[in-house]
C-alpha cells in the first residue's frame, strides 16, 4: 500500500521481523513492524519523533542546518582568493556539514546503483556535492547537504500525514451491512448484486447503485461539500457516507 506506506513481506521462519525492520532503518526508512503499531500511536509519536523522543533525521537536519548557516562566512573569502579553503572556519563548518549528512545520502545512491542498477536524484544530489567540494565551494556543498535533509523531512511529514487521514477515512466504513431480508453481514461477506438496506442515520458499507427509495447522503468526507446529497434510483453511492 504506497499511501499507506505499509507492505507484507514473506520470510523464512530464520529472519526475525526485527532483523527486516533492522536492514531497512539502515537506510532511515523508518521501518516499524505492524505488531508496534498500536503502541506507536498510544504514545503519540510522529514521523519526526519517536515516543517523545526527536527522530534521528530531525536531529540531522537541525545540526546540519546550524552548520550550513554557520558556513555561510566563507562566500567572501571564496570571491576574495586570500587564503586557502581549510584555512578558513566557516568553510570547515561547511566541510562538516557534508561529512555529517552526506552517509545517508551514500546510502540512498549506493541502493540504487546496487537494486535498481541506475541513477537516481540521490546519485545526482551526490556527484553535485563532490563537485562543490572538488571547487573548494564548502558553502554550496553544505547546502545541497542540508536541503537534501530538509527535503526528506519534508517528505516524511507530509506522506505520514496522509496516511494518517487515509486511516481515519478507512475507519468511517462499517464493518458489518444489514441485507434487505434484515440480516446482517461482515462487509467482506458482501457479494456483487446483493441487496443492502441502509437505514437512516446509518453509513453505506460498500459502493453501489440506489435501486429502491430516496433518501439524502453527507458525501463531506469525500467533497466537502456541507450539504446531503439527494440520492434515487439509479445514483450511486459510496463507501463510508452517510444516509
Amino acid at each position: 500500500n504506497l499511501l499507506l506506506r505499509r507492505v507484507t513481506v514473506i520470510h523464512d521462519a530464520a529472519l526475525s521481523p526485527k532483523r527486516l525492520q533492522a536492514t531497512l532503518n539502515w537506510l532511515m526508512l523508518d521501518a516499524r513492524v505492524l505488531d508496534d503499531e498500536p503502541k506507536r500511536a498510544a504514545t503519540g509519536a510522529s514521523s519526526l519523533g519517536r515516543c517523545g523522543r526527536p527522530h534521528p533525521l530531525t536531529l540531522l537536519l537541525v545540526v546540519c542546518g546550524l552548520l550550513f548557516f554557520a558556513s555561510v562566512g566563507s562566500i567572501p573569502r571564496r570571491y576574495s582568493g586570500t587564503e586557502v579553503w581549510y584555512e578558513d572556519p566557516f568553510a570547515l563548518l561547511g566541510l562538516a556539514c557534508v561529512l555529517l549528512g552526506s552517509p545517508v545520502l551514500v546510502a540512498r545512491a549506493y541502493a540504487s546503483l546496487v537494486y535498481q542498477r541506475t541513477l537516481n536524484m540521490y546519485s545526482l544530489m551526490l556527484i553535485a556535492a563532490g563537485g562543490a567540494i572538488a571547487l573548494q565551494d564548502m558553502w554550496e556543498a553544505a547546502g545541497i547537504i542540508f536541503f537534501f535533509c530538509l527535503c526528506e523531512c519534508i517528505q516524511r511529514w507530509s506522506i505520514r500525514g496522509t496516511g494518517g487521514h487515509l486511516d481515519r477515512l478507512g475507519s468511517l466504513i462499517p464493518e458489518s451491512a444489514t441485507r434487505a431480508d434484515g440480516t446482517v453481514v461482515p462487509v467482506a461477506a458482501v457479494q456483487v448484486d446483493d441487496l443492502l438496506l441502509i437505514k437512516s442515520g446509518c453509513r453505506v458499507p460498500v459502493d453501489g447503485v440506489v435501486v429502491n427509495g430516496d433518501s439524502t447522503v453527507d458525501e463531506s468526507m469525500l467533497t466537502g461539500e456541507s450539504r446531503p446529497l439527494h440520492k434515487a434510483v439509479g445514483d450511486a453511492v459510496t463507501a463510508g457516507t452517510a444516509n
